[in-house]
């Protein structure tokens, strides 16, 4: 007889089932792209496709800023959020200027901005995740001594 699981415990093994799927699909069509598409392209909508990236990277340090403000849990998530798109502008800016005049510019501001700032964002995600961990316990949640991140259970409940 198969066991009953709640809901959350089944809708979890399938996010982690699907996530597993969409990694195992993501490397052949990875290697297919590496190998297929063309080294130069040209493209229209170029201004638009930079001003939306622009704009969404804006947008996610706009919200971190605001929820920061507000002392707000969702920060957390926020800085991941910002920290990830510094880093792909970073990738796409450097990549996209590989062996033109702009490739010295387009790494200046990888190194000296927006990767130290994507890095600040999230050793200090961490920090507030973890300054919540001590807060909860302090509220009567017992986590292990020194529990590292990735260790530590999602959504961790009241332990008597």
């Amino acid at each position: 007889m198969t066991p009953i699981r709640p809901p959350a415990v089944r809708r979890r093994r399938r996010l982690i089932e699907l996530l597993a799927t969409v990694c195992v699909v993501l490397i052949p069509w990875t290697l297919h792209l590496a190998t297929s598409l063309p080294h130069q392209y040209t493209t229209r909508h170029w201004n638009a496709l930079w001003a939306g990236f622009d704009t969404m990277l804006l947008a996610a340090l706009a919200a971190t800023t605001a929820a920061g403000l507000k002392r707000r849990h969702i920060t957390i998530p926020l800085m991941v959020v910002s920290s990830t798109l510094l880093v792909c502008d970073a990738w796409f800016d450097i990549m996209t200027s590989w062996d033109t005049a702009d490739f010295p510019a387009a790494l200046a501001s990888a190194l000296l901005l927006e990767l130290p700032l994507a890095a600040f964002l999230l050793r200090s995600a961490r920090h507030l995740l973890l300054a919540s961990i001590h807060a909860a316990a302090h509220r009567g949640w017992k986590p292990a001594r020194d529990v590292a991140l990735h260790r530590l259970p999602l959504a961790p409940t009241h332990q008597p």
